[in-house]
């Protein structure tokens, strides 16, 4: 099968991912799709990208990167997102959200995005550097971007957390030794693509983290500083990092 043949079909499986409005509403057709991209994507990366003059650079992989997260603009986000945007209203307030669960808050009952948070009754388990992140994009919610949807907001911010590890891939992979291809397992991976672009997890800001952090550790520039800062906040975003 030719290289065109095979980046057209997993094209329409993603675009189709990304416009299907959940998975939860053709699972079995979302499910499909979801394999196929994923076994297409293996396959050019390991059997036709390395040869090809264009689709194989780092140029082009980005910027397929970022035009695919863009199909994922209307994907539903994860009910996370409530809760993000919950902590950084609950902190404008003056509430501390490590104390504060949402059903104790006096804020429940005039909130309309209480309804749709999970663990209503327990305490922010985020880290004090996404807890922060919360608050400004919040802030932002208030002020100059009032006129847009704060679930908009916050999406597009993990968004451009996305893109920031895009152009890092290329940078990392020379570091590395590595293909320059070897970029499209994370840029063209429909796994991120759902659950980075389409949910909006605040993953997306710990993997760039982590991608600014590996990027110091090799790096002899004067960027090595960045190392132990991103670790740190890494940390501090997400637990487990």
């Amino acid at each position: 099968m030719s290289l065109l043949l095979i980046f057209i079909v997993y094209l329409a499986c993603v675009v189709l991912l990304g416009f299907s409005g959940g998975v939860g509403r053709e699972p079995i057709l979302c499910c499909a799709a979801f394999v196929t991209a994923h076994a297409l994507l293996y396959a050019l990366v390991f059997r036709k990208l390395e040869r090809h003059r264009v689709l194989g650079t780092s140029m082009a992989i980005i910027g397929v990167g970022i035009a695919l997260r863009l199909c994922f603009l209307s994907y539903p986000v994860t009910d996370d997102m409530y809760r993000y945007v919950w902590e950084g209203r609950l902190q404008l307030h003056g509430d501390n959200p490590y104390v504060t669960a949402p059903a104790a808050s006096k804020y429940a009952a005039v909130d309309p995005l209480f309804d749709d948070i999970s663990h209503k009754d327990m305490a922010t388990v985020y880290g004090p550097v996404v807890m922060l992140i919360f608050r400004g994009l919040a802030a932002l919610c208030d002020g100059p971007l009032s006129a847009a949807s704060p679930l908009v907001v916050f999406k597009l911010f993990f968004m451009l957390c996305e893109i920031g590890v895009l152009l890092l891939l290329p940078v990392l992979l020379r570091q590395w030794n590595r293909p320059p291809h070897w970029a499209a397992l994370y840029a063209w991976n429909p796994l991120i693509l759902l659950y980075g672009a389409g949910e909006a997890h605040l993953d997306t800001l710990l993997v760039l983290l982590i991608a600014v952090a590996l990027f110091a550790h090799g790096t002899r520039s004067r960027w090595r500083w960045l190392l132990f800062p991103a670790v740190g906040s890494a940390v501090m975003v997400k637990y487990i990092a």
